[in-house]
């Protein structure tokens, strides 16, 4: 089962498990609503903010706790803060982590009118060609196909994606979701470990001010 996380929804997740467990699923997938299709024209009435992200994760993870549902979230959701590996994993213990947009590089998606994409939730911006005039083969081995990921190098990483310690692992993230967001595959504002950061830079000020050198 998919879920897509939104406005509407976002205070849901406890009784949408209930409900999966009650009519036998045993497995659910939870990401966010992108801006982008009809969702585009919102105007922020239906998808989150990055500031939600927080909370959303406090949720998912309290639902994870006490579910007997295999949950993880999607690629849409993370990155690399303290929960990540409770977030990622659908299984206790196992300790995964986000490992980068694989669009294009594990994975294809063909859409309903043969165009090729690294992956189906991303928009036409990242067409490829089309299937009807080549073949998935040739598409896929075309020098250039990709190259948003095929491509990648940490220098081109712009904002808080271009410092952060995890950049050669995370690479901006989703790059559907930071098109969809910010225009750009080169940094992703949806990230969990900068509203991490962001509210560490908050506190530690203060600590700073009541500490001092006795010796």
């Amino acid at each position: 089962m998919n879920t897509q996380i939104n406005r509407q929804n976002q205070s849901d997740l406890a009784s949408l498990n209930q409900v999966l467990c009650d009519t036998g699923f045993d497995d659910w997938q939870i990401q966010l609503t992108m801006p982008q299709g009809m969702a585009a024209f919102d105007n922020g009435a239906l998808c989150l903010s990055p500031d939600d992200l927080p909370l959303v994760a406090k949720q998912i993870l309290a639902v994870k706790s006490r579910s007997p549902l295999f949950i993880q979230t999607a690629d849409h959701f993370g990155y690399m803060d303290r929960n990540e590996p409770r977030l990622r994993s659908g299984t206790p213990g196992k300790d995964q982590f986000f490992t980068g947009c694989q669009a294009g590089m594990q994975v294809v998606g063909i859409t309903s009118n043969g165009a090729i994409r690294g992956c189906l939730s991303q928009s036409n911006h990242f067409n490829e060609r089309n299937i009807r005039d080549d073949t998935l083969e040739t598409i896929w081995q075309r020098k250039g196909a990709f190259s948003y990921n095929r491509q990648f190098h940490p220098s081109q990483l712009t904002g808080a994606c271009a410092t952060c310690p995890f950049k050669n692992i995370c690479r901006a993230g989703c790059k559907s979701l930071s098109h969809a967001t910010n225009r750009t595959v080169t940094e992703n504002h949806y990230c969990l470990r900068q509203k991490d950061q962001a509210q560490a830079c908050t506190v530690t000020p203060l600590k700073r001010s009541i500490s001092f050198d006795v010796a």
